[in-house]
């Protein structure tokens, strides 16, 4: 396991799918020093077993992330990306771990208690507004990451009523420290996310990470990807793609994660 996190291979996953779909949960220490709890059943969790899963996302984290920062993770499943972006802030740090889903935010929270980092944990949805919204939790065995505002109910779900938050209100908790970052992953509800980031947006100026390709996700949603690029580009800011190192390069069509960074002209 150790030597498949340090080396990048063809069927590096294939390999890990073999080695623990079957295995029982189990503890893992990852090659950046976070400590997790891994399920394999789930095929997510097995590719942070190695760090496989947004490797280009945690270089960008670790190169542009500062001690001190404040970091916002929208859809922050059981804690991958927070926990990593905790260890780039470092204690004087603080990142918002933002998660719905109530299955997840116990996995969340005790991932949070292996380590030392300074992410704490809201237990809500992004929205546009503060208050209340009907969540639909995805059952599907080994995908417990595909929640969201706008499924479609289904023989394979569980909807329930989950408290919303905004980006403004979560980044008015943190004004002492440089908002640098946001990453969102919220299932089809970016574009409502960002509505209720605009102030934000206008005077903290983060880096916005967030996926480029356009998922139907049910019959609420009403906003593309074009929407959220629109919404950007009206507060000044430019997208780049994602390159495997963890650079930004140019924006291209089969980039799946933007990064949209402040224009500074």
């Amino acid at each position: 396991m150790d030597l498949l996190d340090r080396v990048e291979m063809p069927g590096r996953d294939r390999i890990v799918d073999a080695l623990l779909s079957r295995s029982a949960p189990f503890e893992r220490t990852l090659g950046s020093g976070v400590r997790m709890g891994i399920d394999p059943t789930d095929r997510i969790e097995r590719r942070f077993a190695i760090r496989s899963y947004e490797r280009p996302l945690l270089r960008l984290l670790a190169t542009t992330l500062r001690a001190g920062d404040a970091v916002i993770d929208g859809g922050a499943h059981v804690g991958y990306v927070a926990l990593h972006a905790g260890a780039a802030v470092g204690s004087t740090g603080a990142v918002i771990a933002v998660e719905p889903d109530p299955g997840n935010l116990v996995r969340l929270r005790a991932n949070i208690d292996r380590n030392t980092y300074p992410v704490r944990v809201e237990a809500a949805a992004l929205s546009n507004r503060s208050g209340t919204a009907r969540f639909t939790r995805d059952l599907t065995q080994g995908e417990t990451g595909w929640g969201s505002l706008l499924t479609d109910p289904g023989e394979r779900s569980d909807v329930i009523e989950v408290p919303t938050t905004t980006i403004d209100a979560l980044a008015s908790t943190v004004e002492d420290r440089p908002l640098r970052l946001i990453k969102l992953d919220v299932q089809g509800a970016e574009h409502d996310a960002l509505l209720g980031a605009e102030r934000t947006l206008s005077t903290h100026r983060p880096m916005v990470v967030v996926e480029t390709v356009d998922v139907w996700w049910g019959s609420a949603q009403t906003t593309t990807v074009a929407d959220v690029r629109a919404l950007l580009r009206r507060h000044s800011y430019v997208e780049r793609a994602l390159a495997r190192d963890g650079s930004l390069t140019e924006p291209h069509r089969d980039a799946a994660t933007g990064v949209f960074v402040p224009d500074p002209r």
